[in-house]
This record gives structure tokens, C-alpha cells and sequence, in this order.
């Protein structure tokens, strides 16, 4: 694919640090066109997901039902394509939603009840495990299954706001699957939630994550983070999450997502920057702050070239302690890490400089092991038929080496 091994994006131009101004370099990028030089509208990078040196992106809105594909990073750094995923039904918006955790790769449609797939890793390849239907449930109708879904270990999380709940339309629901509920690879059905009371017209379900023992549920039309815990198999409420200096407005809960004991929740109109109003932020909560296992905020964060409306925290990853932040609305890319001064900015990233107008870079993320991949969903929009999409790979090589930002911490490292 196209080289940009000389373009380092962390420069004087962007006003960082001149500490950070090496950490991330933009390695390699992929447009619709270079897979299929035929197409168009695709809007390639709608979803992202990184793994171990593979990267998987969709572009949903491909002719024919949508596309999802396989790259690997080579030893060179670049992205090699591997090949496109067959769909195991009649696609609607495939490759619309996709997450990798492990060894497991989740494919689900943006729209509709068709089936989410579930691949195993094997070498630099995925092999089909379980085309998992929409199951049936007494008193909720799905709707709209794989949207918004979230991976971690054995368990999988699917969100669908738009399934009706009795006789309430439009309720929303949340599913939870074992990997091996039901025998080896089945991800049998563990829990299914539902709003208390269900109502019409929420977003409850529209953005889900889920952890060892939590799960989180958001819903940005009521601006909350419906909290939930396991024990044994059981799933239970444990109330919402408290957001700091929230106002009404910043539509808190629009993303979310966990990873042992910390929970993120994007509020994409959030006005805490210094700023403009309206940039977007994104609130942090650890377990045991505020009582034992309880998750209280101990930080917010916002992007330091924050712009009017900028859909800071549209959409968000945690990964190995470092927080990946979307902000299409500018066209940028940041990562948060804890430090000794609680969480900072790190990186911050933006594509090569374009003739047209906004491509949506920041559109989806995801970072792994020093690799952080962004989506760009309407890359090249010089017209309305032209929504190629692009997916941009960053990298930083002390990460990649050490396991952090800091080289300090790697014995050796030159």
C-alpha cells in the first residue's frame, strides 16, 4: 500500500511538545480504492480493530452489503493485504462494527438482525468459529443485532436500541454470551438486560463494553452509564456511573469501554475543554475509588487541539492501560495513559494534509501493542459519491519494543 514513513504527523506543526514530536510516525494507509479500484461509497473505516500484528477494517456501506478485510504489519511496518472475509449470510452493512481481543475476532453488521461472526487466530489468518444468530428471547424482539458490540476474553456483549421490549418499541436490549455456554466455542446466551422500566425512544444499548466481572451500558439520549456486575453467571444492576461536572447537553454515555479496573465514557459535546464549548471529552472511573469496588471518576479528559464540535469521544478503546479517543469533527486521534500525575495526553495524531473537506479521520481507533489503526470514513469526499474511506496505521517504535511510552523502562533500548 502507500508509504508514508517520512510524514511524522507528532511535529512543530501540531504545537506538541517537542518531547512527543518522534513518538508516533504514520507507517502505512489504505484507501477503498487501492483494495478495489473500481469502487465507492464504501466509507472504508467505519470499524478498525487491531490484534498482533493484524488489522482488520470494514467498509459497510460497500456495494453488495459491505466488505470487511484482513491486513498483517509486516517486519517492514506496512500493511499487507491478506484477504476479504466471506459473509455467512446475506450482508446488511457488514463489517459495520468489529473487535478483536485475543485470539477472537467479532464481525457484525451495522444494521438489521443479521448474525455476528466469530473467528479464532490461527498463524496470521482467522478461521470461522460460530455464525451466531440472533437468538429468541421471550418479551424482546431484536432488531438490530451486532451494531454495537464489545469482546474481552470469553465473553461477548451486544448492545441493539432499537429492539422492542414488551410491548415498549424501541426499548433497547443487551445481550451477554459465553464463549463455551453450551459446549466449545457455542457462546451460549448468559444474560440478556433491559432498561428499568423500559422505555420508548431511549439509546439505551447503543454503545456497550464489558470486563471480567462489569459490563456498561450506555445511553446518550438520557446522558448516563447504566452500570452492571457478575457473580457466578449472574448479572445484576449495580446503578449508574457518576460523572463529574457534567451538564446537560454533553451527551454522556454516547461510547464506552472497559478493561479491568477502568471504565471510559465518551461525551461527544462535553464543554469542559478550556477551549471552545461543545469539543467533547471523555470521563474516567477506576474500581475502589470512592468504596470498595466501586467505580468512581478520577479523571476527564480532553483533546489539546480541541475545535467547535469537534465529536471528541465518538469513539473510544481502552487497550493495555492506554486510552484510544476518536475526534472526527477535527480530524484527529489521541491516546490518554496514566502517569504519576493521574492521566495525560500522550499522542496525538492527524492525516496528511487533503484538498477537500472533513474525512472523518478519527471516525473509529483502536491501538495495540505501539500500533495505532484510524479509520478515516469518508476519505476523499470531494463529492457525495465519493466516500472511498481510508484506514491509516501509526506506530511508535519504543512501545512496540518496550510495552511503553517510556524507554526508560526497557532494559537495552537503543
Amino acid at each position: 500500500m502507500r508509504n508514508f514513513r517520512n510524514l511524522l504527523l507528532l511535529a512543530g506543526a501540531l504545537l506538541l511538545p517537542a518531547a512527543l514530536a518522534a513518538d508516533f510516525e504514520l507507517e502505512d494507509q489504505v484507501l477503498l480504492t487501492d483494495i478495489d479500484p473500481a469502487t465507492n461509497n464504501g466509507r472504508l473505516g467505519r470499524a478498525v480493530a487491531v490484534g498482533d500484528d493484524l488489522v482488520v477494517m470494514g467498509a459497510p456501506e460497500k456495494s453488495g452489503g459491505g466488505a470487511a478485510y484482513l491486513f498483517q504489519v509486516t517486519s517492514g511496518r506496512m500493511l499487507s493485504f491478506v484477504r476479504e472475509f466471506d459473509p455467512q449470510s446475506s450482508p446488511s452493512r457488514y463489517g459495520g462494527s468489529l473487535v478483536i481481543d485475543g485470539d477472537w475476532l467479532a464481525i457484525g453488521n451495522a444494521s438489521d438482525d443479521d448474525p455476528i461472526e466469530l473467528y479464532e487466530r490461527s498463524g496470521n489468518d482467522f478461521v470461522l468459529r460460530k455464525v451466531l444468530q440472533p437468538p429468541v428471547v421471550v418479551g424482546i424482539t431484536i432488531r438490530g443485532f451486532g451494531a454495537a458490540m464489545d469482546l474481552d476474553g470469553d465473553l461477548l456483549i451486544v448492545g441493539d436500541a432499537s429492539a422492542n421490549v414488551g410491548i415498549v418499541g424501541n426499548a433497547g436490549a443487551v445481550l451477554i454470551f459465553r464463549r463455551d455456554l453450551g459446549g466449545a466455542n457455542n457462546w451460549g446466551l448468559e444474560a440478556a438486560l433491559t432498561d428499568d422500566p423500559p422505555a420508548s425512544g431511549n439509546s439505551y444499548g447503543s454503545a456497550v463494553a464489558i470486563g471480567t466481572d462489569v459490563a456498561v451500558v450506555g445511553d446518550d439520549s438520557l446522558e448516563r452509564a447504566v452500570l452492571y456486575r457478575r457473580v457466578a453467571s449472574q448479572w445484576s444492576p449495580d446503578g449508574l456511573l457518576a460523572p463529574q461536572a457534567l451538564q446537560s447537553g454533553d451527551n454522556f454515555g454516547g461510547s464506552v469501554a472497559a478493561e479491568g479496573d477502568i471504565i471510559a465514557v465518551g461525551a461527544t459535546n462535553g464543554n469542559n475543554a478550556d477551549t471552545p464549548t461543545n469539543s467533547g471529552s471523555v470521563h474516567i472511573f477506576e474500581r475502589n475509588q470512592g468504596g470498595p469496588n466501586n467505580f468512581g471518576q478520577v479523571a476527564e479528559v480532553v483533546g489539546s487541539q480541541a475545535e467547535f464540535i469537534d465529536e471528541f469521544g465518538d469513539n473510544i478503546q481502552l487497550r493495555g492501560g492506554v486510552l484510544a479517543v476518536g475526534s472526527p469533527g477535527a480530524n484527529r486521534a489521541y491516546l490518554f495513559a496514566p502517569g504519576a500525575a493521574g492521566w495525560s495526553e500522550v499522542a496525538v495524531v492527524a492525516p496528511p494534509a487533503v484538498g477537500f473537506g472533513n474525512a472523518e479521520f478519527g471516525s473509529a481507533v483502536d491501538f495495540f501493542g505501539g500500533s495505532l489503526a484510524v479509520g478515516a470514513d469518508t476519505w476523499d469526499d470531494t463529492s457525495s459519491a465519493d466516500r472511498y474511506g481510508a484506514v491509516f496505521l501509526f506506530e511508535n517504535p519504543i512501545f512496540i519494543r518496550c510495552g511503553t511510552f517510556d524507554a526508560i523502562f526497557c532494559d537495552g533500548f537503543e
